[in-house]
């Protein structure tokens, strides 16, 4: 995981959330961290994943564009 601006690296890592507001950070993933993806939500504007960090522990809810399917290289 990583947040990239045009293919751009623009932050190394990526907070999880406690909730689709965001108002409280419950963790944190390297950028290429391993994630368990445990639910998913739909919604109008913006999909969440909720995840857990391989390894880490770490648990939270992130916005679908900073999970990637493909290997982080």
């Amino acid at each position: 995981m990583c947040i990239r601006d045009r293919g751009e690296l623009i932050q190394p890592e990526v907070l999880l959330y406690d909730s689709h507001q965001r108002l409280g950070i419950t963790g944190s993933a390297d950028h290429g961290a391993e994630v368990a993806i445990i639910l998913y939500q739909e919604n109008p504007v913006l999909d969440y994943y909720f995840v857990e960090v391989v390894g880490h522990g770490d648990k939270g809810w992130i916005p679908d564009h900073f999970l990637s399917f493909d290997p982080v290289v």
